[in-house]
């Protein structure tokens, strides 16, 4: 199905007993991490948003992380996210708003 396409494939697992898995920040970071591991070389935007917070004390918010995950996926032709989780997991991650803006 993806043989010689640019497709972009980020998986996250979170442990139903570590809530720390299961936290906004947790999942948006993983899944940025292995947007920008699929890309080469690493895109400049990145490179800023890296420098932007490195030895400060404030971290992006959400919006941005957001935003820099979109940034990534037009990267590729398709990006597909799969999150493995229980349904409880899901449910807070939809609440918090996060599945509406992937």
């Amino acid at each position: 199905m993806t043989e010689g396409a640019n497709v972009a494939i980020a998986y996250v697992y979170c442990e139903y007993q570590d809530w720390a898995t299961q936290s906004e920040d947790h999942i948006l970071r993983s899944l940025t991490r292995q947007l920008v591991e699929q890309c080469t070389p690493v895109p400049l935007e990145v490179k800023a948003f890296r420098d932007k917070y490195s030895g400060r004390r404030t971290r992006p918010d959400f919006e941005e992380r957001i935003s820099l995950i979109r940034l990534l996926a037009r990267y590729f032709e398709r990006t597909y996210f799969f999150i493995d989780a229980l349904v409880s997991s899901l449910s807070k991650f939809a609440s918090a708003g996060v599945t509406g803006h992937l």
